[in-house]
């Protein structure tokens, strides 16, 4: 279970990261979309109504609409320390955010020390060294 934990950790944090490169790009240039040359039709001269830059009527005597004037509201200038506060608090707040939540994970994890029962003894220290190196020979000459 301590395996699986430590692969879906292991797999949410790969993923995390290399979320942002996997979205695909959209192409360098864009598809060309308007009329063919081969579909084009020809109006014939005659037929052709050019447009009338002439200003209608209509459109000069329509009248804008006034609406009831707006009050204006005084609103009373903010200090500049309480909004260097307020600047301060999210700065710092945003800075602990990932300390907060590696305390919270690393509160869940459990020791990887286990615990020995205190009626065993290690073995190793009651052994005599078998290490030969320290026999004392006398000297030869």
């Amino acid at each position: 279970m301590k395996q699986f934990n430590r692969q879906l950790i292991l797999f949410l944090f790969l993923a995390l990261i290399t979320s942002s490169m996997t979205f695909a790009r959209k192409p360098a240039v864009e598809p060309v979309s308007g009329i063919s040359i081969d579909q084009y039709d020809d109006v014939a001269p005659s037929k052709a109504t050019p447009f009338d830059f002439t200003q209608n009527e209509k459109s000069k005597s329509l009248a804008p609409v006034r609406k009831s004037p707006v009050k204006e509201t005084n609103v009373e200038m903010m200090d500049d320390s309480k909004s260097t506060t307020n600047k301060t608090i999210v700065i710092l707040m945003i800075c602990l955010l990932p300390i907060a939540v590696w305390l919270g994970l690393m509160k869940g994890v459990k020791d990887l020390e286990e615990e020995v029962p205190s009626n065993v003894v290690d073995l190793d220290s009651k052994r005599e060294s078998d290490n030969d190196d320290d026999m004392n020979f006398p000297k030869a000459s």
